[in-house]
């Protein structure tokens, strides 16, 4: 029974048909009665049964469709031009309120938008909140749908000690003001601390603020540390060693010269003491004192002639 009621069934849909499909552009995919058949146009489909189907030829921007009634054992010639279609963005945004940029413009939100086939950014923000930013991939004909819930910023506060009190303290490179202090709503998560003054080291340190707590830290700066002085100090400057012993040489020639006078004018000044009988110490003893001195210097310059000259140093 159930092998009679197939071939009744088969001669009433009687023989398949083909259908020859043509796209503008080629090199779409083709669609049969809403199904991707996998296959490029142009290309001939076969074995289809005769009646009405329906034949799409599309890509990720184009679409175009056309409706065909095959005969039994036909073949059918169709040719469909593809149109650029938009597609459609249907929102679903927490808060309602929220401000959504497409491409980083401002758009309506009047729970849909429709934008041109390809990728856009979709950015969606309001105070007080975290903001959010996503792509989206719009085929032609199409509709996304989109949620997106945006989370509520927590603060927190931060207590700083700082060390000049003339420092500059910032916050993620945001300044907050100059010395000790409390700073008030602070987005929570970690962030950078930083302080600055004329004649320290910068500091920067990592800190992490709290929800609703408060975070106490302090920051010690080191000053700059001076810089000695380099002076230049000269060269000294050797004196050559023939020098000393020429000078003292020099010296005890001349003491010797002196000496020499003055013994000469001992003997003249005894002469006259014993001739005209004049005092002594008036005539004598200044020339045999002089000639003493001048003898004793003779002999101390020649010596320290000789010993610098043997030597050969200064």
């Amino acid at each position: 029974m159930l092998v009679f009621l197939n071939w009744i069934s088969s001669a009433l849909a009687g023989e398949p048909g083909e259908i020859y499909v043509i796209s503008e552009p080629p090199g779409l995919e083709v669609w049969l009665d809403g199904h991707a058949t996998g296959k490029i146009a142009p290309v001939m489909l076969y074995d289809l049964p005769p009646g009405a189907h329906q034949v799409e030829v599309r890509d990720r921007c184009r679409r175009g469709t056309a409706k065909v009634h095959l005969e039994d054992e036909h073949i059918e010639r169709v040719e469909i031009e593809a149109k650029v279609g938009n597609g459609v963005v249907v929102w679903h945004l927490s808060p309602q309120d929220a401000t959504a940029r497409v491409d980083g413009e401002v758009v309506a939100l009047n729970d849909r938008w429709t934008g041109d086939c390809g990728t856009h950014v979709i950015e969606v923000v309001k105070e007080g909140y975290h903001p959010q930013q996503r792509e989206v991939e719009l085929r032609g004909f199409e509709t996304v749908e989109i949620e997106i819930a945006l989370e509520r910023v927590q603060y927190g506060a931060l207590t700083i000690d700082v060390l000049p009190r003339s420092a500059e303290l910032f916050v993620d490179g945001e300044s907050v003001g100059t010395g000790p202090r409390t700073v008030e709503r602070i987005p929570v998560g970690d962030k950078t601390l930083s302080a600055t003054a004329a004649g320290y080291h910068a500091v920067s340190i990592p800190i992490t603020i709290a929800p609703n707590d408060i975070t106490v830290t302090s920051v010690v700066l080191s000053e700059h540390s001076t810089p000695a002085i380099a002076w230049d100090e000269p060269t000294p400057r050797r004196v050559p060693r023939w020098v000393a012993p020429v000078v003292l040489g020099t010296l005890a020639v001349g003491g010797g010269a002196w000496a020499t006078a003055e013994w000469a004018q001992t003997s003249s000044a005894y002469r006259e003491y014993r001739t005209t009988g004049r005092d002594y110490s008036d005539t004598v003893v200044p020339h045999r004192t002089r000639a003493y001195l001048a003898t004793g210097l003779t002999v101390a310059f020649g010596v320290s002639a000789a010993m610098v000259a043997y030597q050969g140093e200064f």
